[in-house]
């Protein structure tokens, strides 16, 4: 797993050509007094590989909700295979039962009107022994560009706290407990929300198009009132940024009992959404055609966010979770 660590960091600075750096010279790009914003959620192992009817499926939960999970079905083979070529599972009807395990049984309680492949899934267990037992039979959701199966500690952020992630908030994945000392010398403080990132392709054409679904997210007060007071806000992946822009078009956020405010993450942002909150974001390499690359629209112009691309192409940054982190910040900031 070391060689996650070796990573380098594309910088984009409006009004400056792209360029590449190392990751540890992230100090000096940021400012003293910048507010850095990280997402804490725990990675789940939310893959469930098991036989229905003679059939090998694999369920891959997204959101837990009361009772349950919200999940999407794949047909046979596993993360060696790349998603869109899986094979569809069969249809499958609400009533529904599944054997996941030998002592962990599920009801389809919902099939959505957009896919047969998107469930719901009811199990008559507490939350306290579901979680136990996903966490005895499921795997980390990975595809098919992590040739071998990756173990559960080595999806998480040094920082991780609940099981809210179905996938790896993984544009921190490379934010050691130095390099974020590092950042604190040199004046930038950090803070955490909590966001519960979910899939990022399904293998069903039309659940990708609608990609990211409406994700709920937990902001403690304090970050929250640091945030407002900040001279800049360095969001640290896209899930942050989504939860901070949520809560920023919000009339008047109340926290709740805990003293955190909450919420579902529901819009889209693209070239056409005025940022209300973050100044800059640190996030992993997209492409044209995926909802990440549409949301750096946000920052940069196109002819800037197109040089970046063209850059990370040339010198063959690594794109997916684990790979290649890029600097992006937007006009006068």
């Amino acid at each position: 797993m070391n060689a996650l660590l070796e990573v380098r960091s594309l910088t984009v600075l409006r009004g400056e050509d792209p360029h590449i750096t190392s990751l540890d010279a992230l100090p000096s790009l940021l400012r003293a007094g910048d507010l850095l914003v990280l997402n804490d959620a725990a990675t789940f192992p939310g893959s469930i590989s098991f036989m229905h009817e003679g059939q090998q499926l694999e369920v891959r939960l997204f959101e837990k909700i009361p009772g349950g999970f919200r999940a999407v079905l794949f047909g046979a083979g596993d993360f060696h295979t790349r998603t869109e070529d899986r094979p569809a599972p069969p249809r499958l009807a609400v009533g529904a039962r599944l054997q996941l395990a030998p002592r962990l049984q599920a009801m389809i309680s919902d099939v959505d009107q957009t896919s047969p492949r998107l469930i719901t899934l009811n199990f008559a267990l507490t939350d306290e022994l579901l979680w136990r037992a996903v966490y005895a039979i499921g795997k980390p959701i990975q595809y098919a560009h992590q040739p071998k199966q990756l173990p559960l500690w080595s999806v998480q952020n040094v920082f991780s706290e609940r099981p809210w992630a179905a996938e790896t908030p993984s544009a921190a994945h490379h934010l050691t407990f130095e390099r974020l000392s590092a950042l604190e010398k040199h004046g930038v403080q950090l803070a955490t929300l909590t966001h519960a990132t979910g899939l990022s392709s399904t293998g069903d054409e039309v659940l990708d198009a609608a990609l990211p679904w409406p994700e709920r997210y937990s902001i403690p007060a304090e970050t929250w009132r640091r945030v407002q007071k900040a001279e800049r806000v360095v969001a640290v992946g896209t899930s942050v940024m989504r939860a901070l822009e949520a809560m920023g078009v919000l009339p008047d956020p109340l926290p709740e009992g805990d003293g955190a405010l909450s919420g579902i993450a529901t819009g889209s942002i693209g070239p056409e959404t005025k940022l209300q909150v973050v100044d800059a974001l640190l996030t992993g390499i997209h492409v044209p055609g995926e909802s990440h690359y549409r949301l750096l629209g946000s920052l940069l112009d196109e002819q800037t966010l197109r040089a970046a691309t063209d850059l990370s192409h040339r010198e063959g940054l690594r794109g997916h979770e684990f790979g290649d982190v890029a600097l992006f910040e937007r006009t006068g900031h």
